[in-house]
């Protein structure tokens, strides 16, 4: 593949995965509630995630999925009820003791399994990642190219993902950004439960 190839897709990948969405909820959520940690080990979820449906759009299948409604409507139901799920469990989230100091990795509340799981099941729950990397295999990768190249395309997609999610992990864990999260606990849970309602209403809208 020609060199420019690979960087219109990074480019396009860099202003798709920029773009605030579902992951970028997930990570920030996590990273602010508990620990620089969680953060990170959503975003291993989230890259877990996302390769399965880059590993489907090298080998085609996500073509099979853009064109079987049943398995495209299961994976946008399921993907509605757990955001659904996401969202209603934060907006009956109880505040936190007033005073108490910020949690760490060694909290009660703290769940590397359930970080890692929480990244992993956002990243799948959506099938427009499906026929997003579906649009880009068959946009920016020729059909004559070699599985090599699809294989450098598809690690180039996901070392932007982890990159540009860890650094957003990495912001949202900061002492300061999560003292503010802190003081203002009640009113963001609202606001990230509304969000997770919308992307549900949205997804079963798609």
């Amino acid at each position: 593949m020609d060199s420019a190839l690979f960087l219109a897709l990074a480019s396009i990948h860099v202003g798709a995965v920029m773009t605030p969405g579902a992951n970028f909820l997930r990570v920030t959520q996590n990273a602010l509630t508990y620990s620089r940690r969680s953060g990170l080990l959503t975003v291993v979820g989230v890259a877990t995630g996302s390769s399965l449906y880059v590993t489907a759009g090298i080998i085609g299948f996500t073509a099979v999925i853009s064109q079987s409604p049943l398995i495209y409507n299961s994976i946008r139901v399921v993907g509605a009820l757990y955001f659904t799920y996401m969202g209603w469990g934060l907006l009956r989230r109880q505040p936190r003791l007033t005073g108490m100091t910020v949690p760490d990795e060694s909290a009660p509340a703290f769940n590397p399994n359930g970080a890692y799981r929480s990244g992993f099941m956002t990243a799948i729950a959506n099938p427009a990642s499906a026929l997003y990397f579906l649009s880009i295999f068959t946009s920016f990768i020729p059909l004559s190219s070699t599985l090599a190249d699809k294989t450098f395309a598809g690690l180039l997609l996901l070392t932007i993902t982890f990159t540009w999610y860890s650094t957003v992990a990495m912001l949202f864990s900061y002492s300061r950004v999560r003292a503010f999260y802190r003081r203002a606990e009640v009113s963001m849970n609202r606001f990230f439960g509304v969000i997770w309602l919308l992307l549900a209403v949205k997804l079963l809208a798609g």
